[in-house]
């Protein structure tokens, strides 16, 4: 299995429709991560019509809290 640690730009692009994105998240047997970090700079940076799409990305990735 493959595990990989997003950041926020690659959330912004697959939120933008782009295919190199999209295709990194549709891979199967990969495990994606993103940090409480990105998890916060993209709420703060979504529009109220993206609300629903980010809101189901977000719930499909797993968060690493870090300490």
């Amino acid at each position: 299995m493959i595990s990989y640690l997003l950041d926020t730009n690659i959330l912004i692009l697959a939120l933008r429709g782009y295919a190199k994105a999209l295709d990194l998240l549709a891979e199967s047997n990969t495990d994606f991560f993103i940090s409480v970090v990105t998890r916060a700079e993209i709420f703060a940076g979504m529009r109220p019509h993206e609300e629903l799409r980010t809101i189901a990305l977000l719930d499909s990735l797993s968060i690493l809290h870090f300490v």
